[in-house]
């Protein structure tokens, strides 16, 4: 639980990742509630696309069914979750090898 709390908090400081949420067009809106089982260890309310736009992708890419992956593409443009597969510490070997195969042919 630690762990997470702590990425949260070091994506949330991150300047970085709100010029990426600004530059890929993230909407400040709840997560559907399909979602809420990916975030079992923080407050599902608080969590939106703009603030934790790295932290939710990640989830969603390492966790995700079928429908929480539908919403995630249609929500992110694919360029950045190119740029987060390739840059992530926090995604799994299966999926970051799964998802570089699949997006970077």
């Amino acid at each position: 639980m630690g762990t997470t709390k702590t990425a949260t908090a070091r994506v949330l400081l991150d300047p970085k990742v709100k010029e990426e949420a600004e530059e890929y067009h993230m909407e400040n809106k709840e997560l559907p509630g399909m979602l809420r089982k990916y975030f079992w260890d923080c407050n599902f309310e608080d969590l939106t696309m703009r603030q934790y736009p790295i932290f939710i992708s990640e989830r969603i890419l390492n966790l995700g069914d079928v429908d929480s992956l539908r919403w995630l593409f249609t929500e992110i443009d694919k360029e950045f979750i190119i740029n987060l597969v390739n840059k992530s510490r926090n995604l799994n070997k299966k999926t970051k090898n799964y998802w570089n195969l699949m997006l970077c042919q």
